[in-house]
């Protein structure tokens, strides 16, 4: 069934993106969309430095830094997550505060936020913290309604589209069956909530987190807690998979990482000590980027490098895209999702294991080790359909297996 986007996330920025598609209706237009909006990241990171640290050397140390960060890298290969775009656009926002541009700083603030619901808390951070930098309570005002905002969202608009609680609940089940639950749990019970805290997964993520810039963001303290909230999901839900370098969960907690490296740098070139020039500290913020880089980057040199696109590529990739592209538009088709991306812009698909009985055709790719529910029962689906009489099979070519209800097969082209 098609079901509300907002089952899952609120991610309304796909709305705003959503024309492009006009330009070329494929998803490597979100990719593009991603990287360009990612790599702009390091543009703000420069001017943030610059604006704070006033020398150019550093700032642009600290730019290559956010290039070279496996979190900034990993993200950005990960498929699309509108989330990730939020990284660039809190960076943006907290620099349009420093240069006092308020309204530009609600523009980039507003699209962090609707690239995910956790970004309303971090929103109502930001109405705490202009109301103690410019000493103006109607700042305050900003958290009541992004505190408001999230609520909502979360307790309210996402359960009643997807007729439960939202699925992320299920991370944090120790603390809560809801929302209201589990915050509660966290706030009476302290010491369950520091040993979930106290963990080697999470003295690990932190680590990975800080290294990039040398620790120096543990200086700045203050500036963290504008992160408190994606900090805290991820330091506390069961799910490793959020502390993990290779997903979109900390797109949120990086701007302020390096945000809190600037400020920290500034007060160490305060101390006025004449070892620590701004080419020295240069110098040991791109040693640790690099190092970084090396340990958990994508790039090619790195430990374990992610070269899978240009090393692990199907020797009959053009065959299965020649194929399904041949399959008529108003024919339904379930699909594996690794061959999702090359029909998401079809109107009528299911990802298996939805829709074997009613799709027009199938087709599996069975060569995904992270396949749902497995590897071995999507085989095992391939070879039920295949005893089904319902079902032909169209085509093979090593792991790819097509196969069409009886009644449409005469409608889809042969490969050749």
């Amino acid at each position: 069934d098609i079901i509300s986007r907002l089952a899952i996330h609120s991610d309304f920025i796909l709305i705003l993106i959503a024309p492009a598609y006009l330009i070329w209706e494929d998803p490597r237009t979100l990719l593009f969309i991603q990287t360009a909006t990612r790599g702009a990241g390091a543009y703000f990171v420069f001017l943030l430095a610059n604006h704070v640290l006033k020398n150019s050397t550093l700032s642009t140390a600290l730019g290559i830094s956010f290039l070279l960060n496996p979190f900034v890298q990993k993200q950005n290969l990960f498929d699309f997550h509108a989330v990730v775009l939020a990284t660039t656009f809190l960076l943006a926002a907290f620099y349009f505060t420093l240069v006092k541009r308020y309204k530009i700083f609600l523009l980039f603030l507003l699209l962090a936020m609707l690239t995910k619901e956790n970004v309303f808390l971090t929103a109502s951070f930001f109405g705490v913290y202009l109301t103690i930098k410019t000493k103006n309570k109607n700042w305050l005002f900003l958290t009541l309604v992004m505190l408001a905002a999230f609520y909502i969202l979360i307790a309210k608009l996402i359960p009643a589209m997807r007729g439960g609680q939202h699925f992320a609940t299920e991370y944090f089940q120790e603390f809560g069956e809801s929302p209201p639950e589990i915050l509660l749990n966290l706030v009476v019970n302290p010491f369950k909530t520091v040993s979930a805290l106290l963990t080697q997964s999470n003295f690990s993520y932190l680590y990975k987190l800080f290294l990039p810039v040398g620790f120096l963001s543990i200086l700045s303290p203050a500036v963290l807690l504008l992160a408190a909230p994606d900090f805290a999901i991820n330091l506390l839900s069961k799910n490793e998979n959020l502390r993990n370098t290779t997903f979109h969960y900390a797109a949120v907690i990086i701007p302020f990482t390096y945000i809190a490296a600037i400020f920290g740098l500034r007060r160490i070139l305060n101390l006025s000590l004449s070892f620590f020039t701004p080419k020295l500290v240069s110098y040991f913020i791109i040693i640790f980027s690099i190092y970084a880089a090396y340990l958990y980057g994508a790039l090619p040199g790195a430990k374990n490098p992610s070269l899978e696109i240009y090393n692990d590529y199907l020797s009959q990739r053009h065959e299965i895209k020649k194929f399904i592209s041949n399959i008529p538009q108003d024919l339904s088709i379930a699909s594996t999702n690794n061959l999702g991306a090359h029909l998401s812009h079809r109107i009528k698909i299911y990802t298996i294991p939805y829709g074997l009985d009613e799709a027009d055709v199938i087709v599996f790719l069975l060569n995904d080790p992270y396949a749902k529910p497995s590897l071995s029962e999507q085989r095992e689906y391939a070879r039920n359909i295949q005893n089904n009489i319902s079902y032909i099979e169209l085509y093979r070519a090593g792991d790819f297996i097509v196969f069409a209800k009886r009644s449409v097969a005469g409608e889809i082209p042969a490969p050749y």
